[in-house]
């Protein structure tokens, strides 16, 4: 079994925003100190395990803002239904090898792990759209 959640990640002279879902990232142009994301999280409906990341906004979307070169941290729970009981093991696609890890992995059911982005190791002012992918084995 597989779940995938796109993160969109956007890398600016002073500010990265890091978001999880399938959605758009929209920079506001008449103040460039006011930023505002948008997205949606779509977990599949019927499954083995659910993934669940923090932190989140207002709007409980997963969301972080951070300046650049400073860590991009986010907590990543398995939620197991109907007895679950295989391990999980996480990778990214989308951003370079090396500019993130997992503090567990592969975990357990119910286990947390902590994503860690280094944004130190991403361009400024570039978009970046990832992909979190959790496989069952």
């Amino acid at each position: 079994m597989s779940k995938t959640l796109k993160i969109i990640l956007i890398v600016l002279a002073g500010l990265v925003l890091v978001g999880v879902g399938y959605g758009v990232a929209r920079l506001l142009q008449d103040n460039p100190q006011e930023q505002e994301v948008t997205f949606t999280v779509m977990v599949s409906a019927p499954g083995a395990f659910a993934i669940d990341m923090s932190p989140k906004n207002a709007a409980g979307d997963p969301e972080v803002s951070v300046a650049r070169g400073t860590p991009a941290v986010f907590q990543i729970t398995n939620v197991p239904t109907g007895g679950y009981d295989a391990k999980i093991e996480y990778s990214i696609g989308g951003l370079p090898a090396g500019s993130y890890s997992f503090s567990v992995n592969p975990v357990t059911p119910g286990q947390a792990t902590t994503l860690t982005i280094q944004t130190s190791a991403l361009v400024s002012n570039t978009a970046y759209v990832c992909t979190l992918t959790a496989n069952s084995f």
